[in-house]
């Protein structure tokens, strides 16, 4: 799944960064 950067999240996520 692909989060956005205007999603509140609390990892600093980029365009094309995941979490995982």
């Amino acid at each position: 799944m692909h989060f956005l950067t205007t999603q509140a999240v609390p990892w600093p996520s980029r365009s094309s960064e995941s979490p995982t």
